[in-house]
C-alpha cells in the first residue's frame, strides 16, 4: 500500500487536486494538522524539489504542483478556523490575543517557491502556538529588503528548506540575515526531512552559522519557543515530532 506522502505526490504531479483532497481528507480522519504538514505535505514538497534537481519535472509542473500544496494548506486553515469558532462572537472577539504582544517571527522560504509553500505551513504552526508569524520570499534576503522589516521588533527569523542537503545555500542565507539584522536575533534552520547523521545538531548549527535546528516543522516551533517564549497565556509548546 502506498503511503499518504506517495499518494499525494502523484495525485499532485497528475494535476488532480480533487483526489489530492481525497488523500489529505482521508490522513486528517485520525491525525492531527501539524502531523498532516510534517509527515505527508513537506515530504510531498520534498519529492518534487528531488525531481526539479533531477531534471525529471520543469518549472511549469513543480510551481504548479507548489501552488496546489498550498491550496491545500489554505483549505485546512480554513476548515481549522471554521472548527474553533465559538458560538459567541463578542467574547471571542474579547478573550482574541493582541497582535502587538505577540513576539514577530519571520518564516523565509529561500530557494524557491517549494521552500515558501513549506514556510507557510511553519508559519501556520507558528501562529497557532501563540506567535505573530510573516513569511517572506527569498529574495528579500538579497539587496538589503530585509534590513527595515527585521529591525522592528523581529523575535527570530527562521529559514525553510524542503532539500535537507542544502547547506552551502543554508550558510549563504543565514550570512545574509547577520548582515541585515540585529545581532540579538536568532536564526533557526530548518532542514526539513533531514536524516539522522554524523553531523549533529551543534555541528550543522556551527557550520552554517544559525542558532538553532529543527529537521521537522513541530520542532522548529519547539525551539522557537524556547528561544522567545510568546505570552503565557498563548497555546501550549508542541509536543509531537522530532
Amino acid at each position: 500500500m502506498l503511503s499518504a506522502e506517495v499518494k499525494l505526490y502523484q495525485r499532485l504531479l497528475a494535476s488532480d487536486p480533487d483526489e489530492a483532497v481525497d488523500v489529505v481528507d482521508e490522513f486528517l480522519e485520525d491525525k492531527p494538522v501539524p502531523e498532516l504538514y510534517d509527515k505527508v505535505l513537506i515530504p510531498a514538497l520534498a519529492f518534487a524539489d528531488q525531481d526539479r534537481l533531477r531534471g525529471v519535472i520543469d518549472r511549469e509542473r513543480w510551481t504548479a504542483l507548489a501552488e496546489h500544496v498550498l491550496n491545500i494548506i489554505d483549505d485546512v486553515k480554513a476548515r481549522d478556523a471554521g472548527a474553533d469558532a465559538p458560538a459567541d462572537v463578542a467574547a471571542h472577539a474579547k478573550a482574541a490575543p493582541d497582535s502587538d504582544s505577540r513576539p514577530t517571527i519571520l518564516c523565509i522560504g529561500p530557494r524557491n517557491r517549494l521552500d515558501e509553500v513549506a514556510a507557510v505551513m511553519l508559519a501556520d504552526l507558528l501562529t497557532k502556538n501563540g506567535f505573530e508569524a510573516r513569511v517572506l520570499p527569498g529574495s528579500t534576503l538579497t539587496g538589503g529588503g530585509l534590513e527595515p522589516i527585521a529591525r522592528n521588533g523581529v523575535a527570530a527569523v527562521c529559514l525553510s528548506y524542503v532539500q535537507p542537503e542544502a547547506l552551502h545555500h543554508a550558510r549563504r542565507s543565514v550570512r545574509s540575515l547577520r548582515r541585515q539584522c540585529p545581532a540579538e536575533v536568532p536564526i533557526v534552520l530548518g532542514l526539513w526531512n533531514a536524516q539522522p547523521r554524523a553531523e549533529g545538531p551543534r555541528d550543522l548549527c556551527a557550520l552554517t552559522g544559525a542558532d538553532r535546528l529543527g529537521v521537522s516543522l513541530t520542532g522548529a516551533v519547539r525551539e522557537v519557543h524556547e528561544l522567545t517564549p510568546p505570552p503565557a497565556s498563548e497555546a501550549a509548546v508542541p509536543t509531537a515530532g522530532p
